[in-house]
């Protein structure tokens, strides 16, 4: 269940998200103010386009036409922004902070594809914890994309809910095939294609692929070499802060359960050969610790179609996947069920 509150910060955080009617034009304008003292040029772009203004007085305004809910970016000159803004029809204000050539976006107002997202957001408090969740969850998805479809941003929210098993394949497919593909960008469609394609062959209860990795002694090492124990096949990296976050919780588990048939196999995708050792190290990580070269380029990686860390498979005695990007609480509570009987 938790899961599912991953998934939505994620939405949330990186994506903010659906609003977007049929219509051949959309007339936005973006009125802006910036917390700080600044008065250079301050930079809008959008699809293949770059706008620009002079900053007066600490506040600026762009307008222009979009022919859907566009994703757009405010910074400056060969800046770095933390979040975007969704150009649609009328008036979107907005609150901006720029630090060390850094743009975040502190508040919005009149922008009813950022409404939409506060109501997801309020949808998953009231229900998050309910039996039913789940389906609960397909129907407001089922809704939202009904009668979103054109959406640009539509296509990255369901991207990123179809990477965690949130759904069936048979329920994705049906979220998809209502998604307008036309406004969509590659990218999104190129991850949902291998999403659902994962969804497809990747099921509970399913055999998990076997491979082996080099381990810090350059020994290849593989999930057949723990037939016959529970194995969490950890896809993680140094420089991924929820796997970093998780680890310590995963020392702990692997702590009470590795003597009643438990372990964990750790994968890697780290460039950084002393990165990755240093964080073996400094998180204190007891099992074994494999890299997989080339990062998410590694064909093995491409095969088992990982999109993005941390990510993990919980492996039954048999090699059969038990369960998918289990969480730690989540973890301990299956482990005490299934070793503890």
């Amino acid at each position: 269940m938790k899961n599912f509150r991953k998934t939505l910060s994620i939405i949330v955080l990186s994506l903010v998200c659906i609003y977007g009617k049929a219509q051949s034009t959309l007339n936005f304008e973006i009125v802006g103010s910036i917390e700080q003292d600044y008065n250079d040029y301050i930079y809008l772009s959008y699809e293949k386009k770059v706008d620009s203004l002079k900053v007066i007085d600490n506040k600026f305004s762009f307008k222009g036409k979009v022919t859907h809910v566009t994703e757009a970016r405010i910074h400056t000159k060969n800046g770095y922004v933390t979040d975007g803004v969704y150009l649609e029809d009328g008036k979107t204000t907005v609150k901006i902070s720029i630090q060390n050539n850094v743009t975040s976006i502190t508040s919005i107002s009149g922008n009813k594809t950022h409404d939409i997202t506060m109501d997801i957001v309020s949808f998953f408090e009231e229900n998050s914890e309910k039996e039913e969740f789940r389906s609960l969850f397909y129907d407001k998805m089922d809704d939202v994309i009904s009668q979103n479809p054109r959406n640009q941003l539509i296509g990255t929210m369901l991207s990123d809910i179809i990477m965690d098993p949130i759904f069936t394949f048979e329920e994705a497919m049906s979220l998809f095939s209502k998604l307008d593909t036309t406004v969509q960008s590659k990218d999104d469609l190129n991850a949902l294609k291998v999403s659902l394609e994962k969804l497809k062959s990747t099921k509970i209860g399913n055999p998990f692929p076997t491979f082996d990795f080099p381990n810090v002694d350059g020994q290849a090492i593989g999930v057949e070499d723990y037939r016959g124990s529970y194995l969490l096949v950890e896809f993680w990296a140094s420089w991924c802060g929820g796997c970093r976050i998780a680890n310590p919780e995963l020392v702990e588990i692997r702590k009470g359960f590795s003597t009643k048939g438990f372990d964990i196999l750790g994968v890697s995708i780290d460039a950084s050969r002393s990165a990755w050792l240093n964080a073996i190290e400094k998180d204190g990580l007891t099992w074994e610790n494999t890299i997989a070269e080339g990062e998410f380029s590694n064909e093995t990686l491409k095969k088992l179609k990982i999109q993005y860390l941390p990510s993990n498979y919980l492996l039954d005695p048999e090699g059969n996947i038990a369960a998918i990007n289990i969480k730690p609480k989540e973890l301990r509570k299956k482990l005490s069920e299934l070793l503890e009987k």
